[in-house]
């Protein structure tokens, strides 16, 4: 019988991994007393659940809700860094032997960073947790679709999918 506890040891690999979307609820309520930001709660059980309960009403409203949160925390490079770190550390306890995760750097501007930045951070974060668990991590970037073109991620610094060089710069995978 395949159970849960055989389906965790399995090897498996992450395609599609939002890194706001996985943030963990502790690293949310430190982040968010340090940076003065309001919370639905500061327990971390009852955010939990908040954030559970607006994926089970079947309203994109409040599904969206979650990720006003998680993004309102991923404001500076410290925090981009480690929730990136904190998200290859989870996958890989999860035995994922590969992964890609993505994000929306415009997302992440609101506190004076610049996608550059973002980005910068979040992969400084993934290589850290690859060093650390041997876990290979892609990176995709995303536009969002209500933003002008002019504010998305382009060119060969910032867009589509990148991969980090031996050099530590930016270039688009090929």
């Amino acid at each position: 019988m395949l159970t849960g506890a055989i389906i965790k040891q399995l090897p498996k690999v992450e395609l599609h991994d939002h890194l706001d979307g996985g943030v963990r609820v502790e690293t949310i309520i430190e982040l968010a007393n340090n940076y003065g930001i309001a919370l639905p709660s500061t327990d971390p059980k009852a955010l939990h659940d908040w954030f559970v309960e607006g994926g089970k009403q079947k309203s994109l409203t409040l599904y969206l809700q979650a990720f006003g949160v998680t993004t309102g925390v991923m404001q500076t490079k410290e925090a981009l860094k480690r929730i990136a770190f904190e998200a290859v550390e989870d996958l890989a306890d999860d035995h994922v032997c590969y992964a890609e995760i993505r994000f929306a750097p415009i997302l992440h501007t609101a506190g004076g960073l610049t996608m550059e930045e973002c980005v910068q951070a979040v992969l400084d974060g993934l290589d850290q947790g690859t060093r650390q668990t041997g876990v290979p991590i892609g990176l995709i970037l995303c536009a969002m679709r209500n933003q002008s073109p002019r504010h998305q991620p382009r060119g060969g610094q910032t867009g589509g999918c990148i991969r980090r060089s031996r050099r530590r710069r930016l270039r688009p995978c090929r």
